[in-house]
């Protein structure tokens, strides 16, 4: 069940600002960007720019679009008192790809500092805009969109408002200005509008800075449907994605319909694609996404344009469907094929084909609609995970996995999609096999990275004599600790679906049986993670501990004492100021503790819960 629900992905995605303003209707299909700029081409660090008060920056100019290098971007500082000049720089942009966007610091406030954009849009009707900003939390809240033709006399279009330390999309439609269409000069601003900072609770602070991004000015070309950017071949690989993009021009609405192959050709429609677990979605706009390509699927693709003045064809476009040939291999093969500074898969993209015994009696993922489980090989094992499937061989059995590894939360494993056709599990080959002999493990080989990820990671393994923690005396989901009597401990994991959980926790297991997986969230090295998962309870033998299965000691650290003991046994710090007591718990006290040496406790002792 860790497996299954850890696998939930999220998506994160921009806050929408919009304010007063229809969404862009079905005609932003037909848009063709003017001019872009993501400031990308700014310097990488120590940029700082300060054209003085009331003077326009030096012009920024468009890094993309049909105006690319000729469409400019200013701003401009107004003399305000008390935050003399402003300064601009260029700090990280939207999400992890973007390094750079252009960023003003020292807000003047109302009726303050703007961002500019200058295009013609000559050719251009139906313009827009869009565009992501970023305020710090004293940083200016409110803005006005306003327009010109003339670069002097400026008209109020919307307002709006910058998000507080996080970046907001901003689409505003301007298609209903018949002004800005065809014209030879269009200015659109983003102008501070009020004193009102980002964070809502006080003015804007001479520290705020609020910084754009992505800035995008885009127009329909007029008439007829007319094929701006033609779709572009792609070869792909049996169970792959394919898509195909057409920019096109032309009055609102446009239309679209893929067809496939020559004569006749034929139409296309969303759904099945008629192959196996393909699908068809876009076939109807101006991206066509094939889903878990087919060989079948080769041939030319075309799509049909049209609007009320007329219709236009795409030129052919073709797809390759090829086939990734399997490379069969061993599991100890994999596990070799990792880098050895963060122990991930080196190749993430071939398919593999290995052949091994299952190890595990039940569903690890603990969903009805993933399956997961453990295989072995003579000499490596490894997580076998099939999203979306629902078949679960036996342990035992022997069964071939085709696929492409993956490194989920530190564990190694096949990624299977049950969607994919080039993925599979095969029915078992054989059934009742003898499971893999359990490999004798030592706690403290945890930190032997090269051995456990080559030689145990994966594989059946059994540790001997070791304390188990009893702060719940039956087992239940989840992860506690086991510590032998050196004091090494490792996680140990009870999946939800084994008939362990219920079970009766002894305080000391003379073996337990399971297999070696890992679990971590970390971006760094996966391996600091492992854990022993248990697979039957009938794999844990109780035995008798030690005669000492507590020791306390206690050394001196300065004008301190710092008391050590095991932690995975449930006992209680007790201290006293004499041998005889009174002795009284130390509450919350954790492993190791500290205390003043001229404190009134002189004594301690350790009381079993």
């Amino acid at each position: 069940m860790k497996k299954y629900n850890s696998r939930v992905k999220t998506i994160l995605g921009l806050a929408i600002s919009i304010a007063g303003l229809a969404l862009l209707s079905s005609q932003a299909f037909a848009q063709t960007v003017i001019a872009n700029w993501t400031f990308e081409s700014l310097p990488s660090s120590g940029y700082s720019y300060t054209p003085g008060s009331g003077v326009s920056t030096t012009n920024f100019y468009a890094d993309g679009g049909a105006q690319i290098g000729v469409a400019a971007l200013t701003g401009e500082h107004t003399a305000s008192p008390p935050f003399g000049t402003g300064t601009y720089s260029s700090p990280a942009g939207v999400g992890t790809g973007s390094a750079r966007s252009l960023s003003l610091s020292g807000w003047t406030n109302y009726p303050g500092d703007y961002y500019q954009v200058l295009v013609s849009t000559v050719g251009y009707t139906n313009i827009t805009l869009s565009f992501n900003q970023y305020s710090s939390g004293t940083g200016p809240r409110d803005f006005a969109v306003t327009y010109s033709t003339d670069g002097s006399t400026f008209t109020p279009f919307a307002t709006y408002m910058s998000g507080n330390a996080v970046w907001t999309t901003n689409t505003f439609d301007l298609s209903a200005i018949t002004a800005l269409a065809n014209a030879s000069s269009v200015y659109i601003r983003l102008v501070d509008n009020s004193t009102n900072a980002a964070n809502g609770t006080g003015i804007v602070g001479s520290g705020g800075t609020s910084r754009i991004d992505n800035v995008t000015v885009s127009g329909t070309v007029p008439g007829a449907p007319s094929i701006i950017t033609q779709p572009q071949g792609v070869t792909n690989y049996f169970g792959d994605t394919a898509s195909f993009t057409v920019v096109a021009g032309g009055n609102p609405t446009l239309s679209y319909r893929w067809y496939t192959n020559s004569t006749p050709l034929t139409a296309l429609t969303d759904g099945s694609s008629g192959f196996g677990a393909g699908t068809i979605s876009g076939s109807a706009t101006n991206t066509l996404v094939l889903s878990y390509v087919n060989t079948n699927q080769t041939g030319n693709y075309r799509v049909v344009v049209t609007n009320l003045l007329g219709a236009v064809t795409s030129a052919p476009v073709h797809l390759q469907v090829n086939i990734r040939t399997p490379i069969v291999t061993n599991i100890a093969y994999l596990r070799a094929l990792q880098d050895h500074v963060n122990w991930k898969p080196i190749d993430t993209t071939n398919l593999y084909s290995v052949t091994g015994i299952v190890t595990t009696p039940f569903n690890i993922s603990g969903s009805g609609v993933s399956s997961e489980f453990f295989m072995q090989d003579g000499a490596a094992g490894i997580c076998v995970f099939m999203g979306g499937g629902t078949y679960l061989p036996n342990a035992g059995d022997l069964v071939r996995v085709i696929g492409p590894v993956a490194n989920f939360d530190g564990l190694l494993e096949f990624n299977l999609s049950a969607s994919n056709p080039a993925h599979s599990i095969s029915s078992a080959i054989s059934t009742g096999n003898p499971l893999p002999a359990y490999k004798v493990f030592d706690i403290a080989s945890i930190f032997n990275v090269p051995y456990m990820e080559t030689n145990v990671e994966g594989s059946l393994v059994v540790v001997s004599n070791v304390f188990l923690d009893q702060s719940s005396l039956q087992f239940a989901a989840g992860a506690m600790n086991i510590t032998n009597e050196n004091r090494k401990y490792i996680s140990f994991y009870v999946n939800g679906n084994s008939d362990v959980v219920g079970q009766n926790v002894p305080q000391f297991a003379a073996s337990i049986k399971g297999v070696m997986s890992q679990y971590t969230t970390s971006t760094g090295p996966a391996t600091n993670g492992y854990e022993l998962d248990i697979l039957q309870y009938s794999g844990l033998v109780p035995g008798t501990p030690p005669a000492i299965v507590m020791p306390l000691q206690i050394q001196r650290a300065g004008t301190n004492a710092v008391l050590t003991w095991w932690v995975t046994v449930p006992f209680t710090l007790q201290s006293a100021p004499s041998v005889t007591g009174t002795y009284t718990d130390i509450v919350g006290a954790t492993t190791p503790f500290t205390n003043g040496v001229d404190s009134a406790a002189k004594f301690y002792r350790l009381k079993k819960n």
